[in-house]
């Protein structure tokens, strides 16, 4: 299981950054909340769709690197998480730049409640 606090994690947050693998649209200080939701979503084997408020620009993608590149085409996105049956089990919606300048969670702006989301969402909370 992903935590935290892994080195390699903070390895690969840190190329993220340096290698611009995020839309120009995406604050510098909300990418590494965002990098580390996608890889919790992802370690349970599940699928994520993005919905950028108009359209899917992504559909059933296990693939941290092409989920994180389709995140902020728009001012916010929707990130709705399908089990691997193709069930939806939750979503998280993100607003960039909505007021996160020092405060970066503010960027998950909403969440199904429900306890798979609550629980990557406290976690995530507990560190950032």
């Amino acid at each position: 299981m992903t935590t935290l606090n892994d080195i390699g994690e903070h390895d690969q947050v840190m190329q993220d950054l340096d290698a611009g693998r995020f839309s120009q649209y995406v604050p510098n200080h909300e990418r590494p909340v965002l990098s580390m939701l996608i890889k919790l979503v992802l370690e349970y084997g599940n699928n994520v769709s993005v919905f950028d408020g108009e359209e899917y620009v992504l559909k059933r993608s296990t693939s941290f690197t092409a989920i994180r590149a389709e995140l902020g085409g728009t001012g916010e996105d929707q990130l709705v998480i399908l089990n691997t049956l193709g069930e939806q089990i939750g979503w998280f919606f993100l607003i960039y730049d909505n007021g996160s300048e020092g405060e970066p969670m503010v960027v998950i702006s909403d969440l199904q409640a429900n306890p798979f989301c609550e629980a990557i969402y406290n976690q995530l909370d507990s560190k950032y």
